[in-house]
Parts: structure tokens; C-alpha cells; sequence
């Protein structure tokens, strides 16, 4: 408000003078300082308007080592004299040629956007010590040199990278939206992290770092949005994330209807211990590389087509429904888990690849259970499986066991007609106790197939 301060004023006295001399006669008094403050009340809000949409680019024009804070350094155009204030929340603060000299930051800031011209050659922003908040206007770098403190960068927006060099702080980079370097300019981590966060309501979004090496990034996003639909965090091929040890991921929408989804085309690493997943929809086209120990993963996950997982450090794979992911398990690549003892998913468990559990004599699913054509899997001897859904082995696929399987239809499936599809299982004993109560599917058929021998043992209850 300060520079729009002689509007103001100029306001308030033609406002007071129109009412003292031309209403004055024709009201009377308590009317005229109604009046007087409604028309002083309008002045305000037209001012605080002007305020408001001045929200401006601000050019850096300050000597070698001059400060952020200092007023004097900047300047409404490029290389002009100096003219307005420091950048604040609804302001770009740009460096390009016209004030091509070094830049401290020398308390903590906040403005609407950051943005380093190619132009901005020879000139350096030091961070230092204090913390930098940047708004939706986002934090954009395509010359110059951006060097990181030790405390927090926090973007609201994109961070994107073209040219210059830039040092993260050593503390907490963090992003709301798109992270994206290309052309060939110098990123370091300087041992910080980059924290993938915020409640971004813009949709889709992408880390796309190919050749950055980062210290450890962690994953922490929820937002309660319908405007963009749908929301997937893509991690982009050549891109690498390290999760570091015990990690916890949460990607989220509390919509009920719309699913938040991370997509792997990168790689991603991941250190020892327990990694905890909150996501509801992981998909993996990538590389998961990693030496945990255990894996708990809430939500539905995806390995596609010629992609590996190896989780081999794992006593149980445990899926669980959450937000809008069922808790189904998919695979069409490859999986290895040669520790894993214990077998359950909430949701279904589909395989179109190869999926060895060898060492799991007891399999549970909240819902179906399916190896389609083509497909391997493989079980400990006289497995036990306990089904919510359908069971279903195609015959052109390999289920690989010794000795009979038992099987056991159960739970309370709401999701339709279901079928027990096993030509080339021998069972050992089937046990069949399903009891629903609900309407959504319109239709509960338990169907045996063709070709499936199903023995219930004796004095058998269905």
C-alpha cells in the first residue's frame, strides 16, 4: 500500500470535498458521515484493488553483493533506475542483464516467483541463512548461479532449470508441482533433500531430472481436489530417486472418486529397513532397486510389461486397500520374492508374467485370483488358498505346485458373479461359505467351469 499512498490521499480529499460542498446542503449531518465513510470505504477497496493488481515483475538492479531487502536494487524495467520496492508475496523478483551483479539474500522472503534470465551471466544469488518461500509464479532458472544456504527453499509452483548452475540448499528443497531439468545446466544436491510435497490442485505432475544425482528425495502429497482429475506424479525415464532408509510415501486424494497415481519410468532406490507406501495407485515401468526388508503397501500396484521387481529381502507382501486403491496386486513383468512366507492382498491378485512364491504355502485375497494365459506362478507344495472373489488358472498357463491345493471361497465379495476356473488344478478339498449383502452388482453367481473337478470332502456345508 505504501506507494499507492498519495492516491489515497488525493482520493480521501476529493471524496470529502464533494460531500461537504455539494451534499452538505441536502442531508443532514449523521447522513453526510454515513455517506462520508461509505465513499472513503470505496476509495479504500479501489486502492487496495490497484495494490492488489499490481502484482508486478521486479527487476534486480543492485551493485555487487547488494541485498535482496534493499529497496534501492530494484526496478520496475530492466536495467532501469530504481522506482518501487523490494519483491514481496505478489511479486517475480527476475535477474537478467540489466543487473548483471551478485545478490544476497539477507533475511528470510517471500515472493510470488523467481526467475533467472539467460542474460544473468556473470551475476550469483547467495541464499545464506535465511529461508526462501517462492509462490505459484514459480522458481524458473536459465542462466547465473543460484546458490542454496542451509535452510528451507520452498517452492509452491514448478521448479525448472534450462542453463546456469544451481546449488540446493543443504537443508529442504521443496516442490508443490513440476520439477523438470533439461538443455545442460549444473544441478547439486549439496547433501539436502528434496521433498516432492504441497496440496497442488493442478493435476499431473513430472520429475523429470535425467542425470541429477540427489542426496535423498522423499514423497509427501495429498491434496482434496476434483478441478484437474486425474492426479499422477510421473517419475520420468533417466531419472533417478533415492529414497534412503525406512521410507514412508503418501500420495493421496481424498476425493472418493478420483485416485492419485505415481508412475515409475525412472528408477527408484531404496535403502534398508521398512518401506511403507500410501499411495493408491503405484505403477512401476521402471527400475525398483533396493535392500529392505519389509514392504508395506497400501493401495494397488502395477509392474507392467518387461519390467522387474525384486523384493527378495521380504517375509511377507502384504497389499491393503486405501483411499481409492482396492489393495489389488498386477503384474505382466517379472517379480522375485524369494523370502516371502506370507501371501495377502485386500484386493485382487492378477498375474500375467512370471511370479514365483515358492515359499508361500498360504495365499489370501480379499478379491479374485488370477494367472492368465501365458502367465507363471509358482507356490510351495499343497498350497492353501483363500479367495474372496474368482479363482482363476488358465489352462495355457503354468501353475507350478506339488501335491493338491485347497481352496476355500469366502469373504462377503460385493462385486458380482464370480467363478471357480481351474481345469488343470487337482484339488485336494474345496470349501465354499460366501455371504453378501449388497445390491451394487445386481447379481451374485458363483459359477464352476467347465472342465473344474471341485470335491467337498465329506459331510460338506456350501
Amino acid at each position: 500500500m505504501r506507494s499507492h499512498l498519495p492516491v489515497l490521499q488525493l482520493c480521501c480529499i476529493i471524496v470529502h470535498k464533494h460531500v461537504t460542498k455539494t451534499v452538505a446542503s441536502k442531508i443532514n449531518k449523521g447522513l453526510k458521515k454515513v455517506l462520508l465513510l461509505t465513499l472513503v470505504s470505496g476509495c479504500l477497496f479501489f486502492v487496495a484493488s490497484v495494490d492488489s493488481a499490481s502484482a508486478a515483475v521486479k527487476y534486480w538492479i543492485g551493485p555487487a553483493g547488494g541485498n535482496f531487502t534493499a529497496n534501492t536494487n530494484w526496478s520496475t524495467a530492466s536495467g532501469g533506475a530504481n522506482d518501487t520496492v523490494a519483491p514481496t508475496a505478489s511479486d517475480i523478483a527476475t535477474f537478467d542483464s540489466g543487473g548483471n551483479t551478485n545478490c544476497t539474500i539477507d533475511s528470510a522472503i517471500s515472493v510470488a516467483g523467481i526467475d533467472i534470465k539467460a542474460t544473468y551471466t556473470l551475476g550469483t544469488i547467495s541464499q545464506g541463512s535465511s529461508t526462501v518461500a517462492v509462490g505459484t509464479s514459480h522458481f524458473t532458472q536459465a542462466g547465473g548461479t543460484f546458490t542454496g544456504g542451509s535452510q528451507i527453499l520452498d517452492i509452491e509452483g514448478n521448479y525448472t532449470i534450462t542453463g546456469g548452475t544451481f546449488t540446493a540448499t543443504s537443508g529442504t528443497m521443496s516442490v508443490a508441482a513440476n520439477f523438470t531439468m533439461s538443455g545442460a545446466p549444473t544441478f547439486n544436491a549439496n547433501g539436502g533433500t528434496l521433498a516432492l510435497d504441497g496440496s497442488y490442485a493442478g493435476g499431473n505432475t513430472t520429475i523429470d531430472a535425467s542425470g541429477v544425482t540427489f542426496n535423498l528425495v522423499t514423497m509427501n502429497r495429498t491434496t482434496n481436489s476434483r478441478a484437474a482429475a486425474p492426479y499422477v506424479l510421473t517419475i520420468a525415464s533417466g531419472t533417478t530417486i533415492p529414497l534412503g532408509n525406512d521410507p514412508t510415501i503418501t500420495l493421496n486424494n481424498t476425493q472418493s472418486d478420483i485416485t492419485f497415481t505415481l508412475t515409475n519410468n525412472g528408477t527408484i532406490t531404496i535403502g534398508t529397513g521398512i518401506f511403507t507406501a500410501n499411495v493408491e495407485s503405484f505403477i512401476n515401468n521402471g527400475v525398483i532397486n533396493n535392500s529392505i526388508s519389509g514392504w508395506t503397501m497400501n493401495g494397488d500396484f502395477t509392474n507392467n510389461v518387461g519390467k522387474t521387481v525384486s523384493f527378495n529381502g521380504i517375509a511377507a507382501l502384504d497389499l491393503n486397500a486405501y483411499g481409492n486403491g482396492a489393495g489389488n496386486f498386477t503384474n505382466s513383468g517379472t517379480c522375485s520374492f524369494t523370502s516371502v512366507t506370507t501371501f495377502s492382498v485386500d484386493g485382487s491378485f492378477t498375474n500375467s508374467g512370471t511370479c514365483p512364491f515358492a515359499g508361500v504355502s498360504t495365499f489370501t485375497t480379499g478379491a479374485s485370483f488370477t494367472n492368465n494365459s501365458g502367465a507363471s506362478f509358482t507356490t510351495a507344495a499343497t498350497p492353501t488358498f483363500n479367495v474372496g472373489g474368482s479363482f482363476v488358472i488358465n489352462s495355457a498357463s503354468t501353475f507350478a505346485t506339488s501335491g493338491n491345493v485347497a481352496l476355500n471361497i469366502n469373504d462377503s465379495y460385493a462385486g458380482g458373479n464370480t467363478s471357480i476356473d481351474a481345469s488343470t488344478v487337482t484339488f485336494s478339498l474345496v470349501t465354499m461359505n460366501r455371504t453378501t449383502n449388497s445390491r451394487a452388482a445386481n447379481s451374485s453367481v458363483l459359477t464352476i467351469a467347465s472342465g473344474t473337478t471341485i470335491p467337498l470332502g465329506n459331510d460338506p456345508t456350501i
